[in-house]
């Protein structure tokens, strides 16, 4: 457990202090789905799930030093061991200096794979990443964005259906839309959108297999960057009819917080600090006190 102190201090939201969610980008660069900057986000992580004979890979984010956020649904398996890489621009350019394993695995308790509910897991990680400017925790939400907001989601996932595999991270923009408007499309197939989600869409752009699990971002102030979702589930991709269907950050925020909080239990609660919002907390990236 060690990083402990560091953890509650680095876990937050905009305006904690915690240096969350700085991204290395000109944000009106971003005009349409497209090769990603090296360490453009670098809270962006790569998650090896490492099967008996095989592996397969999903997106992740970074939320504090030892602690990674993903879907369930790439945990999924009855894999060997679970890794992440951190700081990674190219497919699968990962080593040992990068790669941290995953000791434990927090499925959310509401987490309902038939109906694709709280579709999210906490990653504790072995050893802490190493921040820099180069790798940093992403900011969470604390409310849901409102409809209509640009946002920004980022992966390694295949260009579409026939399985192209890009070289670099992939990123793009996409609009917030509304769960009713997403019910609409979804009716279709029978299929309820729950609660706990929210959709994004934007014409030619999609996430698609390999996505899963990744980080969809607002700015929520000058190049300071807010997860609000968690790539989850769609039809298709892309496919004008149906809409990307993200897990909603904001919705489990609290539960990202006690989680941590539990785990590191004897540590001054970073419960206030969260919410307090305090402006300076005169911690290093290394955890160490200035």
């Amino acid at each position: 457990m060690s990083g402990g102190i560091w953890e509650w201090r680095a876990l937050g939201v905009e305006g904690s202090g915690c240096g969350c969610g700085k991204a290395n980008i000109n944000p009106y660069r971003i005009a349409g789905g497209h090769d990603a900057l090296e360490n453009e986000y670098p809270w962006m992580l790569y998650l090896i799930v490492s099967l008996n004979f095989s592996r397969i890979y999903c997106g992740a984010s970074l939320i504090a030093p030892s602690w990674a956020m993903t879907s369930a649904f790439c945990v999924d398996y009855d894999y060997n061991k679970l890794s992440i890489v951190y700081g990674m621009h190219k497919f699968a350019d990962n080593n040992d200096n990068n790669t941290v394993e995953v000791d434990q695995v927090i499925v959310h308790p509401n987490n309902n794979a038939d109906k694709l509910e709280y579709d999210v897991v906490l990653l504790h990680l072995k050893t802490p990443v190493p921040l820099s400017d180069e790798v940093l925790p992403v900011c969470l939400a604390t409310t849901p964005p409102r409809l209509g907001t640009t946002a920004v989601v980022s992966g390694w996932g295949v260009f579409n259906e026939d399985g192209d595999i890009p070289a670099v991270l992939q990123e793009a923009p996409l609009k917030i839309k509304s769960n009713k408007r997403c019910q609409k499309a979804y009716d279709n197939i029978g299929f309820t959108v729950p609660d706990s989600v929210i959709c994004a869409a934007k014409k030619d752009i999609d996430v698609c297999a390999g996505d899963n699990g990744g980080p969809m971002v607002i700015e929520t102030s000058k190049n300071v960057w807010t997860q609000v979702g968690i790539v989850s589930f769609g039809f298709g991709c892309p496919n004008k009819d149906y809409l990307g269907v993200y897990s909603r950050v904001d919705s489990i925020f609290d539960w990202i917080v006690s989680i941590v909080n539990e785990f590191h239990r004897g540590s001054h609660s970073f419960i206030t600090e969260v919410y307090a919002k305090a402006t300076n907390l005169g911690f290093g990236l290394n955890g160490a006190r200035k």
